[in-house]
């Protein structure tokens, strides 16, 4: 309660502090003191987050010419820092890009579809993510058909991998849907109700906490900028189901963008490119409570435009972007990180080291009042615990007075039974030694 109260206090003493500035919840972070190489520039890779160790995985990818990679890059996310040249274990999947990952409760990322420059795949791969081990994957049931420009999410409820639209090797746009159990690395479909959206490819998918797949966007002949929900719970598609913002905007049509859910319960899309070609930069928001779309003006800067890049919600309140199509038309391999949730205090004059320091003031203050409430806590667990070890000594002390006592009862008892015993055994002797002495020898004797 005193945590609590603390932690009451220091906001409330920060807000005062902060009267006078400007408190934003979205802006770039612009990492330019970032640790290691990073790896080649690439387009058509994807990455993960690994929970357990608060890394980010790349994974293949294109550099748009002729390379397609096979390699396994790692991002540790509390540094900032790539991690190259080290090599996983096991059989590694064909080099690819345009396939999906996702992640797993048991620690593994799994790898489906995809191409290279000559031919489109249908397979999978399983990684460990605590042993850096690819493992060979076989499975039962019928997969989808080979395909590239699908999305892949996790379903928690159902421990499933689900896997929509795409497009196939002759061209055409898909928009079925299979599910992939990972417990017994099986494929079935299903048959929903209601009707599915459209056919496409290059279009975002994410989990909803409400246990629905979000799709937005995609390309299919034409950039397309719908939204379609799949409950999994009810088998149901449900098409368009969204309120434009209260400023009547929403995101213009594109295909080869991003989306991550948020901390407070939103899809956050960013990048793409539409009809036109050109790259966007625009950050768009879609609370996935009452699906409505804002479009926040981030502050201190922006990433430069890109399409065809990776988008990872971190753990920390921030969204790593990286690699992708840059405004140029060059493939890059630069990063930058979004603030999603976290307040951050920014003078006028704002500057990218000026919002780290403040962001990182902001997340201490915030551990500060979770750090005085847990040692409140722990103090009154301490507390109890002396209390239950005075109250087992005293029991204790009772348990051995009443022992002693019990003891000293014991030798009393023992000494009248050796006091009767030795009577009895005297008058036992006597009468003995009357019985054997000739009582005419010494008339005079007399034994009672």
């Amino acid at each position: 309660m005193k945590g609590l109260l603390l932690s009451i206090c220091i906001i409330a003493f920060t807000a005062q502090l902060c009267a006078g500035a400007n408190l934003v919840s979205d802006s770039w972070i612009i990492m330019s003191n970032k640790l290691g190489v990073p790896p080649s520039p690439r387009e058509g890779h994807t990455a993960v987050l690994n929970a357990a160790n608060n890394t980010i995985l790349v994974y293949g990818g294109w550099d748009g010419q002729k390379a397609v990679f096979i390699d396994v890059v790692k991002y540790l996310i509390v540094d900032d820092q790539w991690v190259l040249g080290f090599s996983p274990k096991g059989y590694y999947p064909r080099a690819r890009y345009g396939h999906t990952a996702i992640t797993t409760f048991d620690n593994q990322m799994i790898i489906f579809g995809g191409r290279n420059l000559t031919s489109f795949f249908n397979d999978m791969a399983r990684y460990d993510l605590l042993t850096d081990t690819w493992i060979s994957t076989t499975w039962a049931g019928t997969p989808p058909s080979p395909r590239f420009g699908h999305t892949a999410v996790f379903v928690p409820t159902l421990n499933q991998m689900v896997v929509f639209g795409g497009m196939d090797v002759n061209g055409n746009f898909l928009n079925d849907i299979y599910f992939f159990d990972i417990a017994s690395s099986t494929w079935t479909t299903r048959t929903y109700n209601g009707t599915g959206p459209d056919p496409r490819a290059e279009h975002v998918a994410v989990y909803s906490p409400a246990g629905e797949m979000i799709i937005f966007g995609g390309f299919n002949g034409q950039s397309v900028r719908d939204v379609a929900r799949f409950n999994f719970k009810t088998n149901r598609w449900l098409l368009n189901q969204i309120v434009i913002g209260s400023d009547g905007l929403y995101p213009s049509p594109r295909y080869c963008h991003t989306a991550v859910v948020g901390p407070l319960a939103n899809m956050i899309v960013w990048g793409g490119k539409g009809d036109a070609g050109a790259p966007i930069n625009e950050i768009w928001k879609m609370d996935l409570g009452n699906f409505t779309w804002s479009n926040p003006t981030p502050s201190a800067g922006s990433l430069d435009a890109r399409f065809e890049h990776t988008s990872v919600a971190t753990p920390f309140g921030t969204m790593i972007t990286f690699g992708g199509y840059s405004e140029t038309g060059a493939v890059v391999n630069t990063e930058g990180k979004y603030n999603l949730a976290t307040t951050v205090l920014i003078s006028t004059n704002d500057g990218a080291m000026e919002v780290v320091v403040m962001s990182l003031f902001g997340t201490i203050l915030i551990s500060m009042c979770f750090a005085v409430d847990w040692i409140n806590e722990q103090a009154e667990k301490d507390r109890e615990d002396a209390v239950k070890e005075a109250l087992a000594a005293k029991a204790e002390e009772e348990s051995e007075s009443e022992e002693e006592e019990e003891e000293e009862e014991k030798p009393e008892t023992t000494s009248e039974q050796h006091k009767s015993e030795f009577a009895l055994k005297t008058q036992h002797f006597l009468h003995k030694v009357k019985e054997n002495l000739d009582p005419m020898r010494d008339p005079n004797l007399n034994f009672t």
